[in-house]
């Protein structure tokens, strides 16, 4: 196996589901020959599998990790209880395989804008968090850090909400980090300013109607609160212009 074909596992491992065009970003190779022959080559020989979901939410197949890829992986410096939870992908849900495809967007995005201000990314998916212990449960989608300097480090707890998510599931998930942050588990492990929390909506009508109801509710948490839409990110990036922290409303 070569380094590309090992580069395709380990990213798969990462998101669960990702698309050809994705890998091929993920991967930054711009000739899609290659990556097409890296990936009939693995399919051979059962590193992955793939679902035909043309037409439906992509434009291409979605690849996931089969029974020889994950012992391949074993072997590598990865998250064994991870590993051990990618299994039989094929079986969920299209909504499920949806939410991986847009964790795989939301980092994509993520990592240009890092990249583009010179700044570093430390970036661990769900897959990844398996395992760890002393974490808000359930854990985040995603945990993710940015170097903004040399003194300056920030964290980031990212969850992801699908389509027409209502009030009380979203304040549920708040209530989560409220009774993280008051436990003390991440200030005292950590001794670093609380994460803050971003919540990615996957439809516009769910970004409107919480930025307009969190303002009226986010005084009853001690944490920084940021919503951001799919398709702003899809679209304009992840960045400060398409990230809305949420402010208390006006009396």
């Amino acid at each position: 196996m070569n380094k590309r074909e090992e580069e395709i596992l380990v990213n798969i491992y990462r998101f669960r589901f990702l698309t050809r065009g994705q890998l091929q970003n993920l991967l930054g190779h711009k000739n899609h020959r290659c990556l097409v022959g890296w990936l009939k080559e693995l399919l051979s020989k059962n590193y992955i599998g793939c679902l035909d979901r043309r037409g439906k939410i992509t434009d291409s197949y979605i690849y996931f990790l089969e029974n020889n890829g994950r012992k391949y992986l074993k072997n590598l410096e990865l998250n064994k209880k991870g590993l051990n939870k990618v299994w039989r992908n094929d079986k969920t849900s299209q909504q499920q395989q949806n939410h991986c495809l847009a964790v795989a967007d939301v980092f994509m995005a993520l990592s240009n804008t890092v990249e583009k201000a010179e700044k570093q990314l430390r970036f661990f998916t769900k897959t990844e968090l398996i395992g760890y212990s002393g974490l808000v449960v359930p854990h985040p989608d995603a945990y993710f850090h940015i170097r903004e300097n040399k003194n300056l480090q920030v964290f980031y707890f990212l969850d992801i909400f699908n389509a027409f998510v209502n009030k009380w599931q979203l304040i549920k998930r708040l209530d989560k980090y409220q009774d993280y942050y008051d436990e003390d588990i991440w200030q005292q492990e950590v001794k670093k300013d609380f994460p803050k929390v971003i919540l990615v909506l996957s439809d516009m009508s769910s970004y409107f109607f919480l930025k307009k109801y969190l303002p009226k509710i986010i005084e009853n948490y001690d944490f920084s609160v940021y919503i951001i839409s799919l398709d702003m990110i899809r679209n304009k990036g992840f960045n400060k212009e398409t990230l809305t922290k949420i402010e208390p409303a006006d009396d």
